[in-house]
């Protein structure tokens, strides 16, 4: 769980960046799940391609995971998440290279800073992924704007 109430508190203080760089208690046993949940999506139905994604928490679940994997993955779809674990994920990206994702964030997110979501797209496409970025004058949600480049993308890494 990430602590929303904590980072609203280090975002008035200024101290976001530190927290960057943090990797939330739970991390690693909620990647060992979904890895485990993948392992046997892949054994029971095989597919072909795969596109991993979520929503605030689980956009950086998906992140972290995409990252840290070996698993082939037709691309990420990160809505509303924010950089964590910034000293792990950098040197991570540069075994991603040219992997598509597709990052969302409103511009008024009142949970997830908007620059946070700029610097995770940053250190994304420094690492070499190819990055889909979609801002939107909104706040922590997903708006129909991202509903729709979110399908368009969707259809383009699964062809």
């Amino acid at each position: 769980m990430i602590d929303i109430e904590r980072r609203l508190a280090a975002a008035e203080r200024g101290e976001l960046e530190a927290m960057s760089r943090e990797v939330p208690l739970g991390m690693a046993e909620a990647r060992a799940r979904i890895n485990a949940l993948l392992d046997e999506l892949d054994a029971r139905l095989k597919p072909t391609k795969i596109v991993l994604g979520g929503f605030s928490q689980g956009a950086m679940l998906a992140c972290d995971i995409a990252l840290r994997t070996d698993r082939a993955l037709a691309g990420i779809a990160l809505l509303s998440g924010t950089l964590l674990a910034a000293d792990e994920w950098a040197p991570l990206a540069l075994g991603r290279r040219g992997l598509p994702a597709l990052q969302s964030h409103g511009m008024v997110d009142p949970l997830l800073p908007f620059a946070y979501a700029e610097k995770l797209r940053d250190l994304l496409r420094t690492g070499g992924l190819d990055v889909t970025w979609v801002p939107f004058r909104g706040g922590h949600e997903i708006p129909d704007t991202v509903v729709q480049a979110l399908g368009r993308w969707i259809r383009t890494v699964l062809t």
